[in-house]
């Protein structure tokens, strides 16, 4: 159910790396994915973090205006062809959560 929120949503990506390609990823997703993706419109937040119980779990914490910010940033990446690259990194496909502020 894609919904719009007022405060808007936060999206919570897990790439699940190749130990053997770690550092590609780690290159690819910090050094040329993130930068762009801090600047693309609708992107309020980005944050790169880095499981400690599992190092090839990265989790990329983003913050978007709106849930439709965040669908316009993943299709221009999907033509771009950037997906398909990064999924040449990973052990599986990436998961997506989509959260909302919750009620008080």
């Amino acid at each position: 159910m894609k919904t719009d929120h007022p405060q808007g949503i936060t999206v919570l990506v897990e790439l699940s790396g190749m130990p053997e390609d770690l550092d590609e990823l780690r290159e690819l997703v910090a050094g040329k994915l993130v930068p762009v993706t801090r600047d693309y419109d609708g992107c309020t937040d980005l944050e790169l973090l880095t499981d400690l119980d599992s190092e090839t779990s990265i989790l990329v914490l983003q913050r978007w205006q709106s849930r439709g910010h965040f669908d316009r940033y993943l299709d221009w990446r999907r033509e771009r062809g950037d997906l398909p690259r990064l999924a040449e990194l990973l052990e599986r496909p990436p998961t997506f959560r989509f959260f909302a502020e919750a009620a008080a």
